[in-house]
């Protein structure tokens, strides 16, 4: 299920490129309203290894980019998209909008015009995908340093492919399917900054290859690691066929 989100501003805004943190913690505090912030926040679905299970989009609306300073500008609205397999996160984030039409951002609070739920089902062919925002994937080396793989890379689909099926085990408590991911044409690098942390991820194009309900899993939850961070979020471009 998705819910999109759409804040008007009274004044332009100014934000550093690398907001992805800030987005994540206001949406937690959304969630706080409604006292459902803490299996989120805190927990998550799995043991060893915890998981998020929801993404959320970039800051769209008509905006100035200052590649000098990193900085984005947004002028009069600000709107997004958060997504989730499970139906209670997106239903206490509307509820929080209903109760509270505000969204505080950078502690600037930002009036919330519109919330709406929509739930977008992937057509039974769907195939071809592209990032809304960049996929990554990576590996901790035994000196506590992080790689981070590049489609070119033959470890990136694997990782696609592992991270898929761990998700998919942990959340649905199912036997993950036979799925295929296959990066194709040009991948472009983003290198961004996360809570002091660099990260590595690349958007591009997609061929995935998968039963319905494994689609429409990656579809609202993501592709590849870091989804609450806003990493993997995926848009259908065309239908097998």
């Amino acid at each position: 299920m998705q819910l999109y989100i759409s804040m008007s501003l009274s004044a332009p805004m100014i934000l550093p490129l690398n907001y992805r943190y800030q987005v994540q913690s206001a949406l937690f505090g959304k969630l706080r309203e409604v006292q459902a912030s803490d299996f989120w926040h805190n927990e998550g679905f799995g043991e060893a290894r915890k998981f998020k299970p929801f993404i959320f989009g970039e800051l769209m609306g008509r905006h100035t980019i200052c590649k000098e300073n990193k900085t984005i500008t947004f002028y009069d609205r600000i709107s997004f998209e958060v997504r989730s397999i499970d139906l209670s996160f997106i239903e206490n984030l509307n509820k929080s909008f209903d109760l509270s039409a505000r969204f505080v951002l950078f502690d600037r609070i930002l009036p919330v015009t519109e919330h709406s739920l929509r739930d977008f089902h992937l057509p039974e062919n769907a195939c071809f995908f592209k990032t809304a925002t960049p996929v990554c994937v990576h590996q901790t080396l035994a000196d506590g340093k992080t790689r981070y793989f590049s489609p070119e890379e033959p470890q990136f689909s694997e990782g696609l492919l592992l991270n898929f099926q761990n998700k998919y085990q942990t959340v649905l408590q199912k036997t993950p399917p036979e799925i295929c991911i296959t990066p194709t044409g040009t991948h472009k690098k983003l290198v961004t900054r996360y809570k002091g942390i660099w990260i590595t991820a690349f958007s591009g194009t997609y061929e995935i290859c998968a039963p319905h309900e494994a689609l429409e899993f990656i579809y609202n939850v993501g592709l590849g690691e870091k989804n609450p961070q806003g990493f993997g979020l995926l848009k259908l471009i065309s239908e097998q066929k």
